[in-house]
Parts: C-alpha cells; structure tokens; sequence
C-alpha cells in the first residue's frame, strides 16, 4: 500500500519535469547579431594605358570578378586595345620603311637620270664644238683656194710689179680639198683634225697675201 503510494507520488513529479522540458526551448540571447559582409568583389576594366574605361559620360566601367563572362569581355577589349596599338605600330613603321625606301629609289633614279642628262649634253656640247671647227675649216679652205686663183692669175700676167719668182713658186702649191669629217662618231678626235686643217689653210692663205704684195719699186 505504501509503495503504491510512493509511486503515485513520484509520477507527477516525472510529468511535471517533462512539461517543464517542453515548455522551456532554447533561445538566444537578444543582444547577439548575425552580420555578413559582402565583398567587393568588382574590378575596374583598365585600357592599354592602365586608366579605367568610361563611358561617354565619364564614368568608369566596373565588373564582377566572380562574373567569366565580365571577365572574358574585359580581358578581349584589352587584347583588342593592344592589338589595333600593335597593329597601328606596325603600320606606321611599315609606311616609314617604305617612305625611305622610295626617297632612297627616287634619289637614285634622279641622281642617275641627272647623271645621263649632263652625258648628253656634254655629248651634245662636244657635237656642236666639232662642228663649228669644221665651219671655220671649210671657212679657211675657201679663202685659201681664192688666194691660190689670184696667184695664179699673177703669175700669168707676167706682171713684174709681183715678185714673179715668188709667185712662180706658189703657183705649182696644191690647195688639198679637206677630209670628210663625221662629228658625231668621235666629237672630240674630229674638232682635232678641224683645227689642225683650219691652222695649214690659214698659214698657207698668209703665204698666198704676201706674195700678192706688189713690190713699190718697181710701182715708182
């Protein structure tokens, strides 16, 4: 009977202790905060020239690190800056080459055409010499032959106012015709012979004048 008792007594006491666990759940303390921080996980897409890019109204472009695609479309446009500044480079430096080189052809190309211009007008120079050294040949040869018919016609006079043995001796002189001279095949050599045949007609045309000389004693 007792220990029915007993047992009914500490019942209870076991429900109670059951009640009290469910009613009381853990709780937290009010004063305790959950903070998370979201890093700043954003980059700025740089140009070539390691400024930021902006936009047409001055503002910098920004991207997501954690974003390939942002990633992928940044590092393009710096490939794509340092390809057109490469390439850009490269043409500049193509066209400089190719400006020298043209200069450098044109310089010769005149400086040969200068060289071959001043060939022929030194040619034409030395033409134009020959032949007016075989004009004032042909000049001294005409005269010579004159003189040469004057005497001829002295001495056959018998005019004793001449030095008649003078002119007997000049009368059997041949005046020689000139050569056929080409001044185009050797300018210089030809001018040479002009002048050495202008200097015999021209001495020989003196000889001629002198012995046509009447003498003034045989004149008083």
């Amino acid at each position: 009977m007792e220990e029915s008792m007993a047992r009914h007594e500490k019942q209870p006491d076991k429900a109670d202790g059951q009640t009290n666990s469910v009613r009381k759940p853990r709780t937290f303390s009010s004063t305790a905060t959950v903070e998370t921080s979201k890093p700043d996980n954003s980059v700025n897409i740089t140009n070539r020239n390691g400024k930021p890019e902006t936009d047409a109204s001055g503002v910098s472009y920004q991207t997501n690190t954690k974003d390939s695609f942002q990633i992928a479309i940044s590092q393009g446009v710096q490939d794509g800056d340092t390809w057109v500044h490469n390439h850009v480079k490269n043409l500049i430096r193509r066209s400089i080459i190719v400006a020298v080189i043209v200069v450098a052809v044109c310089i010769v190309v005149f400086g040969v055409m200068g060289v071959r211009t001043s060939q022929k007008m030194r040619e034409l120079n030395a033409i134009n010499d020959c032949r007016d050294a075989v004009a004032t040949m042909n000049a001294s040869y005409s005269k010579d032959f004159q003189l040469k018919g004057k005497i001829v016609d002295a001495f056959s006079s018998m005019d004793s106012s001449y030095d008649l043995e003078k002119l007997s001796t000049l009368y059997q002189e041949e005046v020689k015709s000139p050569k056929a001279l080409d001044c185009k095949a050797d300018p210089s050599g030809t001018t040479s012979k002009a002048n050495t045949e202008r200097a015999a007609y021209d001495k020989q045309a003196r000889t001629f004048e002198r012995a046509l000389t009447k003498n003034e004693a045989n004149q008083n």
